[in-house]
């Protein structure tokens, strides 16, 4: 993505680990021949070595929350949530599936109907760059987890299947009704983990919790200490502390996202700019609306 003069990649190049420093090297001479500012937003901590070497500093965005799938099982004290929710389902009338693509007009506009309902309940408009955003186009390309109750459409998610070999899957964009019964994710999450364990997965990610062990200690960075104000008192503006609260109930591997950009950048302005990058341009980061 670009804004103002940042050029955003999102993550790390995908490929074999010869040609990551590469890629990276590339994209930095790319953007300095258009006098722009290079910028990776969410690397891991394998990886950031590969960003140092090539005079990037880097900013700790949050953490990323990792499920082995070994380990998965409804049964036991750590996946209670997911079991009780599986178990009410039969009472409430709740059936889960996974649709392949390509998926028929009648299947697109059931979830079109529930993403229109979900963004209109939470006073939202579509994110983007980052962020799952709906487009026919885009959601007719991957598998879709859908959640009914008595055969009504109440829930969806669709997944990401890895870059190259068979490890790591996840969940992109995740939407429901505002009256869909409350253990509805859990069950969601529950089957879509049994899904991904079925198919071979050797784990499942469950995204960023944005801020997360942000600046939480005497000697972190200055920016990484004002960050995490935002984590402790942002919550009006985003539940952060909700998000990681959420994840945690899965006792999931937790690493570390950062942001990789160019010495000398002033990181409050660059996170501004993702920030509005997000939100689909600075008119709706400030104003908000379609």
């Amino acid at each position: 993505g670009s804004i103002r003069n940042r050029l955003v990649a999102l993550g790390s190049p995908c490929g074999p680990e010869a040609c990551l420093d590469r890629a990276i090297l590339d994209f930095r001479r790319f953007a300095d021949a258009q006098d722009r500012v290079p910028v990776f937003y969410e690397v891991f901590e394998p990886e950031l070595s590969h960003y140092h070497d090539h005079g990037f500093d880097l900013f700790k965005l949050g953490e990323l929350a990792i499920i082995e799938l070994k380990e998965f099982s409804l049964a036991g004290k750590r996946w209670e949530d997911l079991r009780q929710a599986v178990n009410r389902s039969a009472k409430e009338q709740i059936t889960f599936e996974i649709v392949n693509p390509p998926h028929d007009s009648v299947v697109l506009a059931e979830v079109k109907r529930v993403s229109d309902t979900w963004l209109s309940y939470k006073g939202s408009a579509e994110k983007g760059f980052s962020l799952g955003r709906f487009d026919t186009d885009y959601i007719g390309l991957t598998p879709l987890a859908l959640v009914r109750r008595a055969g009504e459409l109440i829930a969806f998610a669709n997944l990401v299947p890895p870059y190259g070999g068979h490890d790591a899957a996840s969940l992109d964009m995740m939407r429901h009704v505002g009256d869909a019964p409350r253990s509805t994710m859990d069950f969601l999450f529950a089957k879509v983990l049994q899904w991904a364990q079925e198919q071979g997965y050797r784990t499942f990610s469950l995204g960023m919790a944005p801020l997360s062990r942000v600046g939480d200690n005497q000697y972190a960075r200055f920016n990484e200490r004002l960050a995490s104000l935002a984590f402790r008192y942002g919550s009006s503006l985003y539940n952060y502390q909700g998000v990681r609260r959420y994840k945690d109930k899965f006792k999931p591997e937790w690493t570390g996202t950062y942001l990789a950009y160019p010495r000398g950048v002033w990181v409050p302005g660059l996170l501004i700019d993702i920030a509005a990058l997000v939100s689909g341009g600075y008119r709706r980061f400030l104003i908000g609306g379609s």
